[in-house]
């Protein structure tokens, strides 16, 4: 019995030193009732109004969104501008009250003259600074040119949501697209898709037709 005892106590003193060697020490955890804001310029950067929905209000000239919102993406495109002499300035002018006469739909004339050379695309914001140096390095400066135009052409982007009529480029085509395979390029480096195997248009107005 003696013998049983002390294995029985050799056995309780063991499992104790073990329990003791398994004790965690108890520390103190401070914890912050209360996070660290945020600041404006980020949260600017994942929110903006026009986005909350697919469709746009009337302000937005009743736009309608060709892809889906996605916070931290910019929709971005490459395009030149087009300085309109007065005589140029009169003919648009005519042909946006004579496409809203023969379709009897509302047209909504351009912000700023300009000739696209690379579709709409959409960029991760951390994208968009090495985006920019790379058209700049791809492009460099160009000098003025002159920009002329021989017809009417009438088109709709890939959505299929908006209409445009705008003219057809003809004296400056060869500079134009020139500057559109330096885009193309840069476009192929970031994955996204070239310019469109069509003729260089001035876009002047727009429409939400439907057919």
């Amino acid at each position: 019995m003696a013998g049983l005892k002390l294995v029985a106590s050799s056995y309780t003193d063991s499992t104790e030193e073990d329990e003791k060697e398994e004790e965690i020490p108890s520390k103190r955890i401070k914890i912050f009732k209360k996070l660290p804001s945020v600041s404006e310029a980020v949260i600017k950067l994942y929110t903006n109004d026009d986005d909350k929905n697919d469709v746009s209000v009337r302000a937005n000239k009743s736009r309608v969104r060709s892809f889906p919102h996605v916070p931290g993406n910019w929709a971005t495109y490459v395009y030149i501008p087009v300085k309109p002499q007065m005589h140029l300035r009169e003919l648009l002018d005519h042909l946006l009250q004579q496409a809203a006469a023969a379709t009897g739909a509302e047209w909504h004339s351009a912000d700023e003259h300009h000739v696209s050379i690379s579709r709409t695309v959409v960029l991760a914001h951390h994208c968009i600074e090495s985006f920019t140096e790379s058209l700049r390095k791809e492009i460099g400066v160009e000098s003025n040119f002159v920009v002329g135009f021989e017809g009417v052409a009438l088109y709709r982007n890939d959505g299929k949501t908006r209409t445009f009529l705008g003219l057809r480029v003809g004296v400056g085509k060869r500079s134009l697209l020139q500057l559109t395979q330096r885009a193309d390029s840069v476009m192929q480096e970031f994955r996204q898709r070239t310019f469109y195997k069509v003729c260089l248009i001035l876009s002047y107005m727009m429409s939400c037709l439907e057919k």
